[in-house]
């Protein structure tokens, strides 16, 4: 249950920011008082709640020297109108597709580069050209691992090694789908959570907000992983390999894609 702030505590709190210019104590009682307003007027949830407090949080000084400097003198019904204004901008961004055009906008970071050309030709035919200079069992680990498209012969070697692991094909695939469904879903999450830190970096006062800047590097480091599907564990256990077997499959297969599309395009891989 949220703190009950009264209209007089706000006064108080307005007050004290103009004998002190100290914004502390408006920034809880105000943040409170729309948390608390947003939660009965327009249904919030508990996430949403928290995403409104912490996007007050960085626009209170904002908020209150407006409020002064209008001479205002009905702080509750400002608030009211600031708070749909908050709430009306959480929706708008709830509601946008966060694609990869949208992060160059901002001019992120690429992928991981030992995957990027991998994920730039994934829809490519070139990627299929690529694999079949491949080893059956490296086309399946680079396929796992990335969701690619396997061929039917490669298929036949997997199905092999799935049923000395007595592993159904069925309960295979159903398992894959939901492992490529996590990661579809865990990138857009990320790349949500991306863009709120971006655009509370633009809004802010603040140059650049540090505790902003320390959750956008975690996310960015978070998005390099969002493409891989089977780690090299689950792979050498599905294929019945080691380890070092799969991971020098791994290694071995990538660097002949990555020497492939040089050759065929020296401009899409980075010197």
């Amino acid at each position: 249950m949220l703190q009950k702030i009264s209209d007089h505590d706000l006064k108080k709190a307005v007050s004290h920011f103009q004998q002190t210019q100290e914004i502390d104590k408006f920034r809880s009682s105000a943040g409170l008082w729309i948390m608390e307003n947003a939660r009965i007027r327009y249904k919030l949830d508990d996430d949403e709640l928290s995403e409104l407090f912490l996007t007050f949080y960085e626009k209170a000084y904002k908020c209150i020297d407006f409020y002064i400097r209008k001479e205002y003198t009905d702080l509750p019904a400002y608030l009211s109108v600031y708070t749909k204004h908050l709430v009306l901008n959480i929706f708008r961004t709830r509601r946008q597709v966060y694609t990869e055009e949208y992060l160059q906008l901002w001019q992120e970071e690429r992928v991981n580069k030992d995957t990027e050309e991998l994920i730039h030709y994934s829809s490519d035919r070139k990627i299929q050209h690529c694999l079949q200079d491949i080893s059956s069992m490296g086309r399946i680990i680079l396929s796992l691992r990335f969701n690619l498209p396997l061929g039917e012969d490669d298929l036949k070697i997997l199905y092999k090694c799935l049923k000395k692991q007595n592993k159904l094909t069925r309960v295979f695939h159903q398992e894959y789908e939901e492992k490529v469904s996590q990661c579809k879903e865990r990138r857009e999450n990320l790349l949500l959570n991306l863009n709120n830190c971006n655009r509370k970096i633009y809004n802010s006062l603040d140059v650049y907000p540090l505790h902003a800047k320390k959750r956008k590097k975690k996310i960015l480091h978070k998005l390099l992983n969002t493409h891989i599907v089977y780690s090299i564990k689950e792979m050498s256990e599905l294929l019945s390999l080691s380890r070092h077997q799969t991971g020098r499959l791994y290694r071995s297969s990538l660097e002949i894609i990555k020497e492939k599309i040089k050759q065929d395009n020296p401009f899409s891989v980075a010197a």
